[in-house]
C-alpha cells in the first residue's frame, strides 16, 4: 500500500477570511497513466481546499458541493509543487460560490481554474 493517496500529502499553509491556500508536491502516486496530476485527484483537491474557503466565513455552517466545473490548462508533473488556492466569492443564505485554482509554485502557471457552488445544509461541531 505504498502508493495510496492520504490528505497527509497536502499541507495548508495560509488562511485568511474568504481564502485558503494548501501545497502539494505531485507524487508518483497522485498521477494518470501519462504521468501528470490526476483529474479527479485536481478535482477533490479544489473541492477541499474551497470548501475550507468557505468555512472561515460560515460561522459553523457547511455543504455539499452542487457544481463543480474545471478547466484543465496546463499539467502537473511528478516533483511539481502546487498551491491549492481557494475563494468565497459570494454567500446566500442557502448557497455559497467558490473558486479554485491549482498553480505551479515555481512558475506560478496557473494549471487548473475551477467553479463550485456550495449547498449549505446545517451546522457542524468539531470534536
Amino acid at each position: 500500500m505504498e502508493n495510496v493517496i492520504t490528505f497527509k500529502q497536502m499541507h495548508v499553509v495560509s488562511t485568511s477570511l474568504g481564502e485558503c491556500t494548501a501545497e502539494l508536491r505531485v507524487g508518483l502516486e497522485h498521477t494518470n497513466p501519462t504521468g501528470t496530476l490526476h483529474g479527479g485527484l485536481a478535482s477533490t483537491l479544489m473541492d477541499t481546499v474551497s470548501i475550507l474557503s468557505y468555512m472561515t466565513t460560515s460561522n459553523g455552517t457547511i455543504g455539499q458541493t452542487i457544481d463543480l466545473k474545471l478547466s484543465f490548462l496546463k499539467a502537473a508533473k511528478v516533483d511539481d509543487d502546487i498551491l491549492i488556492i481557494g475563494r468565497t466569492v459570494k454567500t446566500t443564505k442557502t448557497l455559497a460560490f467558490l473558486e479554485a485554482d491549482i498553480v505551479n509554485k515555481n512558475t506560478g502557471d496557473v494549471l487548473v481554474r475551477g467553479s463550485e457552488i456550495l449547498h449549505i445544509v446545517k451546522q457542524y461541531h468539531v470534536v
